[in-house]
């Protein structure tokens, strides 16, 4: 880059821990913890989308950067992976914990049960009361 930013200017920038591989940001945070930087006309952008940016390459549309190791301020682009903003939730800790919640219901909203042939498990994986579809289906023809 002809501004003198790229790589080793951002990790000049980090703390590196040699347990984990984490290039620890040191300058400013967000409020949700994730490293920023100014770029280009002092333009605040997140430091690990840069640092991958450098590394890898424009991040593709659709896409966002998961931290593999968990650590928001971490800006090492081996730690970063380009994936669906469903995917990054499912793997953060909020997704784990809803995904654990809608496992453990017995019973669908109408409360039909989550079992046997009332069970449905649809081709992304999502449980489906057959009981519901039904009543929807029959609801639908009846405004037809």
């Amino acid at each position: 880059m002809n501004d003198g930013m790229d790589l080793d200017w951002l990790r000049d920038r980090c703390l590196v821990d040699p347990s984990t591989g984490c290039w620890l940001w040191t300058r400013s945070l967000k409020g949700n913890g994730y490293a920023q930087v100014s770029y280009r006309n002092r333009r605040s952008v997140a430091a690990h989308t840069l640092s991958y940016r450098f590394r890898y390459g424009v991040v593709p549309d659709g896409y966002e950067l998961d931290h593999l190791c968990r650590v928001r301020h971490c800006i090492n682009p081996d730690h970063l992976e380009p994936v669906t903003h469903l995917e990054n939730m499912l793997r953060g800790d909020a997704g784990k914990k809803a995904a654990a919640e809608n496992l453990a219901k017995m019973h669908c909203k109408r409360g039909h049960p989550y079992s046997g042939a009332n069970l449905y498990i649809n081709p992304k994986g999502a449980r489906v009361c057959r009981a519901c579809v039904a009543l929807s289906a029959r609801k639908w023809r009846s405004r037809q």
